[in-house]
This record gives structure tokens, sequence and C-alpha cells, in this order.
């Protein structure tokens, strides 16, 4: 990723335990409108961080040249098909011959 082109921001995260407080060029960025964060950070290139947020309304990101808003699929439907698509009866014939070969 060539980023020689972009400005770069001074960010601040001050991380203990579960929480953590981030600052963007000394804004603070409201806790509660960020669900996570990540920061990386590869030889020859500037950091990177990118914010979770589900309340985008409550996020305001003043001056900044890049920001990544991370698109989370919704679980539910992926993890119903997924279970739909298991036999019960042929999962249990399955385990049962593991365990009596002594696979298990």
């Amino acid at each position: 990723m060539d980023d020689s082109n972009e400005t770069t921001h001074r960010v601040r995260i001050t991380a203990r335990g579960p929480k953590a407080k981030i600052e963007i060029d000394g804004q603070r960025i409201d806790p509660g409108a960020l669900t996570s964060y990540t920061l990386s950070h590869h030889t020859g290139e500037p950091p990177h961080l990118i914010l979770d947020s589900e309340h985008l309304d409550s996020l305001a990101f003043d001056g900044l040249a890049r920001v990544a808003i991370a698109d989370v699929p919704a679980l539910g439907p992926a993890a119903a098909v997924f279970l739909d698509a298991i036999d019960a009866e042929e999962l249990d014939v399955l385990i049962t011959s593991v365990v009596d070969s002594g696979r298990a």
C-alpha cells in the first residue's frame, strides 16, 4: 500500500484492560461510538488505524485523510444455514465410529 500522498495524523491510544481511550490530532473519539479498533503497521509504511462503529451518526472525524469503517456482516443467517446443513444422524454415526476406533 503506497501512503506517500496521504496525510498522517497524530494518534494516541491508551488501553487499560478492556477499555481504550483514542485521540486523533488531540480530539478524543467517543468510546461509546466504537465497537472495536485495529492498528496495523507494516515496515516502510505509516501506521493504519481502522475504527469499527455501529453508530456512524455519532462518529465525527474532522480533517482526517483516511478513515476505514469496517462492514461486519450479520452472522445469524450464515450460522443458521450452516447448522441447517448438518445431518444429526450422520453426525452421530461419524462420532460413534471415531470413538469406537479409538481416534477420539
